[in-house]
């Protein structure tokens, strides 16, 4: 039935035997969510069941409306509840154009915005911008070349290049993930979900990035690059070059991945290789009986208060070390007001 689903979205890399793979790779239990008619998928999305001490949950990873069967939203909550969920959370990564309709039982919603590369496009690079231009010429005339591998050695690089990349944008303000799952990419690289290509200049790996990837479709995952790679041009030249390869692989559809709101130098630089912003939704709903949802919401409570507390429990414990290391110095209430 996999295999069906991926004949029905050959562009989406999410509806994949080999992502199936890599949710149970990760210790996640996948579930298949379809409308079959005279034994074949017509409608379908991929998803991870979690089964918590209070609350179990399905999370489709892409759903598409493309296609979608009359009254889905309905029939999707009344399985949900028959199966014994009782919270739904739908998400549409390298999804077509999808809108989540607005219902009695939802909790949580998110406008996001992907940018994608049409590679069927005849002039996909005529509307590269300038500066991209000019980046992948400097990396050209640096010689610096772009390799393709599954080899999990590449991850140590690729990991170390996404810090670089999260350290640039702390320092300009920006809300930026600080730790990254080295086990997740060695997933997608294991079970053949994706892929690593990276921009190298005399043995040092400048660029990388990790491309999930089905028959006809392919969705950017993590990247990063150092600041020599930044100075060089091999971020650009190493995602033009990916796009490239991809083209001549029948890839069609290429999604270089979500932007938060307000981020408009990372909407810039996906803007600028040609890519169209396309429109999504991502919701969540709480579809289990009201006398759940309650003791959901108060044993999250208790979970984010006790967070809080132990948090706040080791900050003033860090302080006091610190009061204690300037008072052993001497410096007396210097040490405690730069805590």
């Amino acid at each position: 039935m996999i295999c069906q689903l991926a004949g029905v979205y050959p562009e989406n890399p999410f509806c994949t035997p080999q992502y199936v793979e890599y949710l149970r790779r990760e210790g996640r239990r996948p579930w298949l969510v379809a409308e079959r008619r005279s034994g074949q998928i017509r409608w379908g999305a991929l998803g991870a069941y979690a089964r918590g001490r209070v609350c179990t949950s399905l999370h489709l990873v892409s759903l598409s409306t493309i296609n979608s069967p009359e009254g889905l939203w309905k029939r999707l909550a009344d399985a949900s509840r028959r199966c014994g969920i009782h919270e739904l959370h739908i998400n549409s990564l390298a999804s077509p154009v999808t809108e989540i309709p607005r219902l009695p039982f939802e909790s949580r919603r998110q406008r996001r915005r992907e940018f994608v590369v049409d590679l069927q496009s005849p002039n996909w690079m005529a509307r590269l911008s300038a500066n991209h231009r000019r980046n992948e010429k400097k990396a050209r005339k640096l010689g610096i070349e772009v390799l393709e591998t599954c080899e999990t050695a590449a991850v140590d690089a690729h990991i170390a290049l996404q810090g670089d990349s999260m350290a640039r944008r702390s320092a300009r303000g920006e809300a930026a993930p600080q730790s990254f799952s080295r086990k997740a990419i060695e997933s997608f690289l294991i079970t053949g979900a994706g892929t690593i290509f990276q921009a190298r200049r005399d043995e040092q790996v400048l660029a990388s990035i990790a491309v999930l990837r089905s028959q006809h479709g392919a969705y950017y995952q993590s990247a990063g690059a150092s600041p020599a790679g930044m100075e060089h041009g091999a971020s650009h030249a190493l995602i033009l070059q990916v796009c490239d390869r991809l083209r001549s692989a029948g890839i069609r559809r290429f999604s270089l991945g979500g932007v938060n709101q307000g981020n408009t130098g990372l909407e810039r630089f996906k803007a600028g290789f040609g890519a169209v912003p396309v429109e999504l939704d991502t919701a969540t709903y709480f579809v289990g009986a009201a006398v759940r949802r309650k003791l959901v919401t108060m044993a999250r409570g208790l979970r984010d208060h006790s967070r809080g507390y132990a948090a706040s429990r080791l900050a003033r414990k860090q302080n006091t070390a610190l009061y204690s290391n300037a008072l052993a110095s001497g410096s007396k209430s210097d040490g405690l007001h730069d805590s």
